[in-house]
């Protein structure tokens, strides 16, 4: 008969079960008609969630027997689904929630009463979120759906709507820009389900314009920002709804930027710098201030303004009266109730809410509920003072009598106000962190040059000295790599000259000959014999150095090339059979230098022996190959007026290194 039953018996047989069994039940049962005017897909969203399902059948069921007669009107029952619905009566006939929908009542059984009904009774908890939306709240609904934000809000995705009643769209709002419009209801929009036991104090919840809001839950009310709700909150399938008594405005400024950008407030923000409170109107935090206008400072001069100011303690101790902490918004407060706020500075500020204004220490609160990030601000128009708190000096009295009114001073001569510690305002240590690239820094100091000498004493050098008609003739040939140069002395009747030679080690090594005659005594005809015998004795032993010359700058390159980056010094003395002149000794003048008077003994010697051509006796020396001593042979002179030819030097096969 009842389709009711139909889908009952496919989806929750327990229910069915229960109701076959023995008790006591009242079930409200609709018709196929009912059935067929409900909206299909409201009807298939609910047979296919289970736990929808079960809810809405329950929620046609009492767990007792409740007949027409005996049905009191206005009567509330509740549900097996745990929500409530109201019967009354209509005439004859019966209304279920207002709604005037039985057919037929009264059909009596075993275990109860059945009560036909031509609607279908869908419990909140089988509504979707929009669906909770109530005619009180309509205006609501409608522009949410006009804004397109109803299409956003999917059946899978829970929500929770804070709908402001229809009255709070008054013709200011309405002429409002869309896109604002639009702004302002996306901030009655959570993005989650929450239920009134869900709520707790300081909770921050996201808007679906991804803003955050907060909520503060006091004794007897639960406020988002300045609108707190009214009774009347409901629970669906995918989210919730609470009805606000107005709109939600959020903050936009720090306490001391809204008292800033207000222009009414410049004295006391300027008493709040002097007494160094500033950084609490700008810090973060949660703060309910009774700011005084310029007009509670009207009738105080210069000279009034440095007596406040003089006394830090004094300063803070009025200013900081006006402070309390938490935000205390007006419809948090119990109406016709005497709420005491306990203020920063220690002692209470009164404050009454009465016809949905504010009275603190009973002056009138002009201005309410300006929300700051940082708090709640209520304007006031004049200084507040605690009651109870005397005042010592005659003059401060004076002042304050002027400013306070409302209120009788105490006066305790002597009377100091104790010291605050300003523990509660935070301080910071700001830190910048500039980002830059790497700091090159260039320091020019001297450059560090290695420098490569290579000194080669006059090499490869010839020394030919001709001594009455002998040609010594001496090789020598050094190389060395030092940091500093070496330099050879060579000293010839008179005063020292000295010889530098300094050479690249990358470059060729070169040939020198140096021909020097130190003295001739002779005639003109003996000095051109001499040079024909030194032409002729120094063309052989230009040839023969010349060929040993090139197996010897290789074989020095090799070394040199290969010795890396240490100081390396290479000497090569080439000896070939050098002729030693007996007479003068040739190895002191390396010491002349520091010996001026050996060098004039000596210059005097060879003269005399060069003049006299007095004979002298030279000795051969030759280097054996393996180094051994030296060999001296003695050699006769040649009879006088005989000339002798220069022997030319003998060089051995391999020069030792």
């Amino acid at each position: 008969m009842f389709r009711f039953s139909k889908e009952a018996a496919n989806v929750e047989s327990s229910l069915l079960e229960r109701l076959s069994k023995p008790g006591h039940y009242t079930l409200f049962a609709p018709t196929n008609k009912a059935f067929e005017q409900l909206d299909s897909h409201g009807l298939e969203r609910i047979l296919n969630d289970k736990t929808v399902l079960q809810a809405f059948l329950k929620y046609h069921l009492l767990s007792s027997v409740q007949c027409s007669e005996a049905i009191m009107a206005g009567t509330a029952y509740e549900t097996l689904e745990g929500s409530v619905i109201e019967i009354g009566c209509d005439g004859d006939s019966l209304t279920i929630n207002g709604i005037k929908m039985v057919l037929k009542k009264d059909i009596i059984t075993s275990n109860g009463v059945i009560h036909l009904i031509d609607q279908v009774l869908i419990p909140d908890s089988a509504k979707q979120v929009l669906e909770l939306v109530g005619d009180s709240q309509r205006m609501f609904g409608d522009m949410v759906s006009e804004m397109g934000l109803s299409a956003a809000m999917k059946p899978e995705t829970d929500y929770t709507l804070l709908a402001p009643l229809n009255g709070v769209f008054t013709n200011e709002i309405m002429a409002l820009d869309q896109h604002l419009l639009k702004i302002i209801l996306e901030n009655h929009i959570l993005k989650l389900k929450v239920t009134l036991n869900d709520f707790y104090n300081g909770q921050l919840l996201e808007t679906l314009g991804g803003k955050l809001v907060r909520v503060f839950v006091y004794r007897t009310a639960v406020c988002i920002e300045n609108a707190c709700m009214i009774r009347g909150s409901k629970e669906g399938s995918n989210g919730a709804l609470h009805l606000m008594r107005s709109l939600i405005r959020l903050p936009e400024k720090t306490m001391f930027e809204l008292l800033k950008a207000d222009g009414r407030f410049t004295i006391f923000l300027k008493l709040m710098e002097e007494a160094e409170l500033t950084e609490m109107l700008k810090q973060e935090g949660s703060y309910t201030i009774f700011a005084p206008t310029d007009e509670a400072f009207k009738e105080m001069s210069e000279d009034d303004m440095k007596l406040l100011t003089s006394d830090l303690n004094i300063l803070r101790t009025i200013l900081l009266y006006h402070f309390s902490n938490g935000i205390v918004i007006n419809g948090g407060l119990e109406g016709g109730v005497t709420n005491l706020l306990k203020t920063i500075q220690g002692n209470n500020l009164q404050v009454l809410s009465v016809n949905n204004s504010i009275n603190v220490n009973s002056v009138n609160v002009k201005d309410n509920d300006l929300m700051a990030s940082n708090g709640v601000v209520h304007v006031v128009k004049n200084l507040l003072y605690p009651a109870d708190l005397p005042v010592g000096h005659e003059d401060l009295l004076y002042l304050l009598r002027k400013l306070i009114k409302y209120i009788q001073i105490k006066f305790v001569n002597g009377y100091t106000y104790r010291e605050i510690p300003l523990t509660f305002i935070k301080r910071f240590i700001t830190t910048h962190v500039i980002e830059t690239g790497p700091e090159i820094k260039v320091i020019e100091t001297k450059p560090i040059i290695k420098k490569v000498t290579q000194v080669t004493e006059t090499g490869p050098k010839v020394d030919t000295v001709v001594v009455g008609g002998d040609v010594i003739t001496e090789f020598k040939f050094t190389k060395l790599t030092e940091t500093k140069p070496v330099m050879k002395e060579v000293v010839i009747e008179g005063e020292p000259k000295f010889t530098t030679v300094r050479r690249v080690i990358e470059g060729d090594p070169s040939v020198t000959t140096v021909t020097r005659i130190i003295g001739t005594g002779g005639e003109l005809d003996a000095e051109v014999d001499l040079k024909k015998i030194l032409s002729e004795d120094l063309s052989k032993v230009k040839k023969v150095w010349e060929n040993e010359l090139h197996l010897q700058e290789e074989e020095i390159t090799k070394l040199i090339e290969g010795g890396g980056g240490e100081i390396t010094t290479v000497t090569k003395v080439i000896r070939p059979d050098p002729h030693i002149i007996e007479g003068p000794d040739f190895s002191r003048i390396t010491s002349f230098k520091h010996n001026p008077e050996l060098i004039e003994e000596e210059s005097e010697r060879i003269t005399k022996i060069i003049k006299h051509g007095g004979s002298q006796k030279r000795a051969a020396v030759q280097r054996p190959p393996d180094g051994g001593s030296q060999k001296r042979a003695a050699v006769q002179r040649p009879p006088a007026g005989m000339k002798r030819r220069a022997r030319p030097a003998r060089h051995p096969s391999k020069p030792r290194q």
